[in-house]
């Protein structure tokens, strides 16, 4: 595995490579790594002039740019630590955003912040936050915006300790800055552009760069390893997703980086006629990942874009987090992504998994049907996510910590040279933890055939009589029966009281006797099913798009989540009040 280091490029920019980026109008703004480079070393001397010491985090608030490029690079040459900050489109209210700004430059203990010209005003504020904040260290935030400078060293500093500060999405909780060290994110781009076949082929990403998959997937590979390569602002892709799939039919792009709703989005938004003229032959690679990869998701969008010369082969399901700096496991290159259904019900830690069907996303098309199970239940479909990459070890593990057999259910061990060095502030709390050089995910999943699959998350899940039920299989069933549009609805669960509870939160209108036919199966008897209508965008999400889950339970509990009253659909009650979960009332 070829390694490179991560500011080569910029001592050795390649002619003729070049990063594109979307403009508003439909064109492509091209920059030359060679032109990058030199702005990158002069953010670094400007940065070494203002004071920037060694293992100093600089907060880089910026939209998908040049900018950005030039803004993290620029800080490790200089011998700082990056933590990229999602722009304020992303967090929903100004309020939003500046409180979960100030949150990011506290935690970091930023002495600097880099941001476009528009929102340095706006940083600033959020840095002044940080610094009356009661813990704060009482250190200010200096706010600078990039210029066009290109001169400057070739190296300002020493490389910092830490290269990355990068935050979770916060979907179970608050954001926690992981800590990413040099040789971390130098093993992972190197285990990602090995697994991906290497080159320098062209590809294009709309992920947002303040995020796991799209910094590292979308941004970091590309650039270290001089790839040609096209950039978009997630706002771009949701208005013309057309555009983005230009850069593949029209003009020859190699490799995608896509989460599961893009492809749910694409297929909602985009014609078959809009793809006349259009050839994906020349797609070789899609990675996806990020959250539950759905068999139906990749059918349908393989079957929009397969009369068009696209080859399913191509799709690569994939495993990761934030803690690990992004991927611990891909489906091999050039092979069917797999698929396991399994019956319907919880599982506890430990258990078998008895397969009732395996194979590709063709088979999955071909058993659309029922369980044979006497419940009579829908199938769960799961897709694997390939082996472990070059360099990483990945187990399943009991509640003790040791490792299971294949086929056994359990969580998510992850070890190896990309494992970050822990949080920016220890934190009893997390479900994720660093225990003796391995990571313990709190992710459920287990083997088959040597392949990783992915149930849900451990602290997401509710335990009745040992067993666990996944949201994510309850969101799935839901979904594929059409009851929901993806995105536009929650699945909670905990205990309301002494009972054990799911509860939809739905932005739509929902029948709760079809809610209650499709879950009780899954869920069992003794557990209520209890739906909840919020308003539009009333489900709490994250910057990355995930669902609150923790923050929306513990609102639900107080009787403050908003949105009509919630309705028990489970056996033997009435319909009851938001207030009755608070006070802990079951059937």
């Amino acid at each position: 595995m070829h390694v490179n280091g991560l500011l080569d490029w910029v001592h050795d920019p390649v002619p003729g490579r070049l990063l594109r980026f979307l403009q508003d109008d439909g064109s492509w703004t091209e920059y030359s790594y060679t032109g990058l480079a030199g702005r990158v070393r002069g953010l670094a001397a400007r940065l070494t002039d203002a004071g920037l010491d060694r293992d100093d985090t600089v907060v880089i608030a910026h939209r998908t740019g040049p900018d950005f490029v030039v803004s993290f690079f620029g800080v490790l040459l200089a011998g700082g630590t990056v933590s990229p900050l999602a722009p304020p489109v992303a967090l929903g209210t100004a309020a939003s955003w500046r409180a979960h700004a100030a949150h990011v430059i506290g935690t970091a203990g930023a002495r600097f912040a880099l941001a476009d010209a528009d929102l340095a005003d706006e940083t600033a504020a959020a840095a002044a936050d940080a610094a009356n904040a009661a813990d704060a260290a009482g250190t200010a935030c200096q706010v600078l915006v990039p210029d066009d400078r290109e001169e400057g060293p070739a190296q300002a500093l020493p490389p910092a300790r830490t290269a990355l500060l990068q935050f979770t999405s916060g979907s179970r909780g608050p954001t926690r800055g992981v800590r990413v060290s040099w040789a971390n994110l130098e093993a992972n781009l190197a285990m990602i552009h090995e697994w991906i076949g290497g080159g320098s082929e062209s590809g294009a990403s709309w992920l947002p760069l303040y995020h796991d998959m799209g910094l590292v997937g979308g941004l970091l590979v590309p650039v270290v390893y001089q790839m040609n390569q096209g950039l978009t602002r997630p706002e771009q892709f949701i208005m013309t997703p057309l555009r983005w799939l230009e850069r593949f039919g029209r003009h020859g792009g190699e490799i995608m980086v896509m989460p599961n709703f893009g492809f749910d989005f694409v297929v909602r938004r985009v014609r078959p006629e809009a793809l006349e003229g259009m050839d994906f032959s020349s797609v070789r690679v899609v990675i996806t990942g990020a959250e539950r990869i759905r068999p139906a998701s990749l059918q349908a969008f393989a079957a929009l874009l397969r009369p068009h010369g696209f080859d399913p082969r191509t799709l690569q399901p994939a495993y990761g987090l934030a803690e690990a700096t992004l991927a611990v496991s891909g489906n091999g290159l050039g092979e069917a992504p797999r698929v396991v259904a399994v019956a319907p019900g919880p599982l506890r830690i430990g258990d078998t998994v008895v397969p009732v069907h395996t194979g590709t996303l063709d088979d999955f098309a071909a058993h659309p049907g029922q369980a044979d199970g006497a419940d009579g239940g829908g199938l769960l479909w799961h897709v694997g996510c390939g082996r472990p990459l070059s360099g990483t070890t990945v187990e399943i593990v009991d509640d003790l910590g040791q490792a299971l057999p294949e086929g056994r259910v359990g969580e998510i061990a992850v070890a190896g040279p990309a494992i970050a060095q822990g949080y920016a502030r220890e934190d009893r709390d997390a479900s994720t933890r660093f225990e003796d050089g391995r990571l313990l995910t709190s992710d459920a999943g287990f083997f088959l055939d040597g392949e990783l699959y992915v149930l849900g998350r451990i602290g997401d899940s509710l335990q009745v009589r040992g067993r666990n039920i996944y949201v994510e299989d309850l969101e799935q069933a839901l979904a594929e029966e059409g009851l929901f549009s993806w995105h536009r609805m929650a699945v909670l669960a905990g205990f309301a009281g002494d009972v054990p509870t799911v509860c939809v939160v739905s932005e739509v209108a929902a029948d709760s006797a079809a809610v209650l036919a499709v879950l009780q199966p899954i869920v069992g008897a003794e557990v209520d099913v209890r739906v909840v209508r919020v308003p539009k965008r009333g489900i709490e999400m994250t910057s990355s798009g995930k669902p609150r889950r923790r923050l929306m339970w513990q609102r639900l509990l107080a009787g403050e989540l908003g949105g009509e009253p919630a309705v028990e659909a489970g056996p033997g009650g009435e319909a009851e009040p938001e207030a009755a979960l608070a006070a802990g009332e079951g059937r």
